[in-house]
């Protein structure tokens, strides 16, 4: 009745366990990236090259006349002298853009000269070339207010009679002045008289209209020996010459 129960049944300790967790590749390779910078076509493309320009048809195919060339001696529009004085005064050849206009003294403004009798006067600007000249019917003595300066400085001009008219040359823009022939009055002599100069100044060999012999400095001084139209008789270094009254300071019997 008592069936022997066996007591100790070997139970498997180490029964192998089957893994829940299905191996993960940890180095599984990646694909390369992909590029993100999709290539852009470049941007100067070719242009084709213009074509071929259209034939332009001359000057003698055009149906447009050419303007026509102006003539270098067309007769000048700007000669602003009255009938009188235009019978007195010409300027020739008559150019385009070489103007004329008669002044008379306060035109002028040259002390030397506006003392002086004046019997014409023109003043020319604009475009000098083409060797003009200016004519006076009038007989007398020619000066020219250069334009060049500022104030005008007085030059001396070289005059010709041309069919009984006083003529000269017109090389740049300024007046150019008839005066009365000059005569040759005495000087007047001088024993103490200084002038001293107070600018730049030309001693010319004669007064107003003479040649410049030399210049001078400012703060010159001189004994003056004559005096005339003006102008100062000096010795500087041995040559005699004029120098302005305008621009020195005197000093005893002057």
């Amino acid at each position: 009745t008592n069936t022997p129960v066996p007591t100790n049944t070997p139970v498997p300790t180490n029964t192998p366990v089957v893994s829940t967790n299905t191996p993960v590749p940890t180095n599984t390779p990646v694909p390369p990236n992909t590029p993100t910078n999709t290539p852009v076509p470049p941007t100067n493309t070719p242009v084709p090259p213009n074509p071929a320009p259209k034939s332009i048809p001359d000057s003698s195919q055009s149906s447009i006349s050419p303007r026509p060339a102006v003539a270098a001696t067309r007769i000048l529009s700007d000669f602003r002298c009255s009938s009188e004085e235009r019978q007195r005064i010409r300027l020739e050849p008559k150019l385009v853009n070489l103007h004329a206009q008669c002044v008379d003294t306060n035109g002028i403004g040259v002390p030397e000269l506006v003392r002086g009798d004046i019997l014409d006067a023109v003043d020319i600007w604009g475009w000098v070339r083409g060797n003009p000249e200016v004519c006076f019917a009038r007989y007398g003595s020619l000066v020219f207010l250069d334009a060049s300066y500022s104030p005008r400085r007085l030059m001396p001009v070289v005059s010709y009679l041309k069919n009984g008219w006083v003529c000269a040359g017109v090389e740049r823009a300024g007046t150019f002045v008839l005066q009365p022939p000059l005569a040759t009055p005495t000087p007047q002599p001088l024993a103490a008289c200084r002038v001293i100069t107070q600018a730049i100044l030309n001693i010319r060999a004669a007064p107003v209209t003479g040649a410049v012999l030399a210049v001078v400095m400012p703060d010159v001084q001189f004994l003056a020996s004559g005096k005339q139209n003006g102008y100062y008789r000096v010795n500087y270094w041995g040559l005699e010459g004029w120098i302005s009254g305008n621009y020195v300071v005197t000093a005893g019997d002057c």
